[in-house]
């Protein structure tokens, strides 16, 4: 990624079959800010459902704060600690038998509340935010079946560690100032790629 971006994260599911998912960053579980265990605190809800919670924008962290899914800064100099954001995935499907009683109660009860407000949560363009989960855990724990459940991380890198990596620049440009005034968004100078380092060269 580069320094002027930052992104969503959007699920979508085939047949819009339901999965419990769980996201960590750098070992820290997005929703709560606790440690990543890849286990569901189902007292905690400390995960979301797909796909009637399909979005994440912002991460919780051990102090309690939310950040955006950014890129590592540039900024700090050739000696930045991290080469990256490891962003973990557990996904776990919900057990067949209860898939089979949501998908008979949609199709004989259009007026069903349940349905309702996935079919409301899909259209949704604005991408949820970690806190005030208005819709909180809408499965019990035993809807889900974790013997099924399935692990896979990603590193989200910046522009000079792709280099270093691949020997080439990101495929796609970064944004610059104008794209961000042609949106009526405000620029910042750290989201140049032009490193900011503290001390002389």
């Amino acid at each position: 990624m580069w320094q002027s971006e930052a992104m969503w994260i959007d699920f979508s599911s085939p047949h819009l079959h339901p999965f419990l998912v769980m996201i960590g960053v750098d070992g820290v579980n997005a929703i709560t800010g606790t440690p990543f265990t890849g286990e569901p605190d189902f007292d905690a809800d400390d995960y979301i459902e797909v796909p009637t919670q399909q979005a994440l924008a912002t991460h919780r962290r051990p102090y309690g704060d939310l950040r955006q899914f950014v890129p590592p800064s540039v900024h700090d100099g050739p000696d930045a600690a991290s080469p990256g954001h490891l962003l973990q995935f557990t996904v776990t499907p919900m057990r067949a038998e209860a898939w089979a009683r949501r998908r008979h109660h949609a199709a004989d009860r259009p007026d069903c509340v349940l349905c309702d407000i996935s079919r409301a949560e899909r259209m949704r363009a604005v991408p949820r935010a970690t806190p005030s989960r208005v819709l909180g855990p809408l499965e019990s724990p035993d809807t889900w079946q974790p013997s099924l459940s399935r692990s896979g991380a990603v590193l989200v890198v910046n522009s000079a560690t792709w280099r270093e990596l691949t020997g080439g620049s990101p495929r796609h440009h970064p944004l610059t100032s104008t794209d961000y005034d042609a949106h009526r968004l405000r620029w910042h100078p750290t989201y140049s790629e032009t490193p900011m380092l503290s001390s002389p060269i």
